[in-house]
């Protein structure tokens, strides 16, 4: 009866100690938009959340360089395992520059996982810190990606580039399609292409990742782009939302436009 009871303890201290597991939509659900406060309904807690592995570590472009060539600092985002669409995708994000925890930076796109962290924010974006003492769970593979939700700029952004933060907040770690745009400026270090729409509404293909090359040069039309929304909010400067493909391939490149 006594080992009965003592195994009943260390049950109830086990389940104390696993964080409850929540839903991509539930961590990315905000405080109060309407009185501008986007951080999540969940911030500062510990918890579980499972999804589709989209981009992986050594994709991203702070993996070998932030911290040194043998750094393993990088953010993924996963994606909910049966739609595209609003709150439907989340940023994975890991500070420290060592291998911590094990096998995290060994994820692969297509695998669905259980990963466990604190609900945090920076510079506009809701992210899963990751917590570097547990390993990421493997529960399947092979788990092709949702088609992206087709959106238009001024789903995200105001006419000038800046943030429409009603529209666009639902849409922040999603996979979406953008058509029809024109590429107005590239910037470098890092890679920030600015590029608007037929109703001249702006936003910035950014390069989060290596493989978005500066391959696209002023007026260049791009019949579609996929990617991931980024929320980015600037301690000084313009609030905006940004689509970052993982890969030229995620870039289709038509006619360029002609200078009339």
């Amino acid at each position: 009866m006594r080992t009965q009871w003592i195994g009943w303890l260390a049950l109830g201290w086990l389940l104390a100690q696993t964080p409850p597991l929540k839903t991509i939509a539930e961590i990315q659900t905000p405080v109060n938009l309407a009185a501008g406060n986007d951080t999540s309904v969940l911030h500062g807690q510990r918890v579980r959340v499972r999804g589709v592995v989209v981009t992986q570590c050594d994709w991203h472009r702070h993996y070998g360089v932030s911290g040194g060539p043998n750094s393993k600092r990088c953010s993924i985002w996963l994606q909910d395992s049966a739609q595209s669409g609003p709150r439907t995708g989340l940023q994975i994000r890991r500070q420290n520059t060592t291998d911590k925890p094990p096998d995290f930076t060994a994820l692969q796109q297509g695998q669905y996982v259980e990963l466990t962290g604190t609900v945090s924010y920076f510079q506009g974006e809701i992210q899963l810190l990751v917590d570097t003492t547990v390993a990421p769970t493997i529960l399947n593979v092979g788990i092709p990606l949702a088609r992206p939700a087709s959106i238009t700029i001024a789903d995200l952004n105001l006419s000038d580039g800046s943030q429409n933060l009603q529209a666009g907040d639902p849409w922040q770690g999603s996979f979406v399609k953008l058509e029809g745009l024109t590429v107005q400026r590239v910037d470098t270090n890092p890679l920030r292409i600015t590029v608007t729409d037929a109703n001249e509404y702006q936003i910035v293909i950014f390069g989060e990742f290596k493989g978005l090359t500066n391959s696209y040069p002023v007026d260049t039309r791009l019949d579609s782009v996929k990617g991931i929304v980024l929320h980015y909010r600037p301690s000084t400067g313009t609030p905006m939302y940004e689509i970052c493909p993982w890969h030229d391939s995620l870039m289709y490149v038509g006619n360029p436009v002609p200078n009339v």
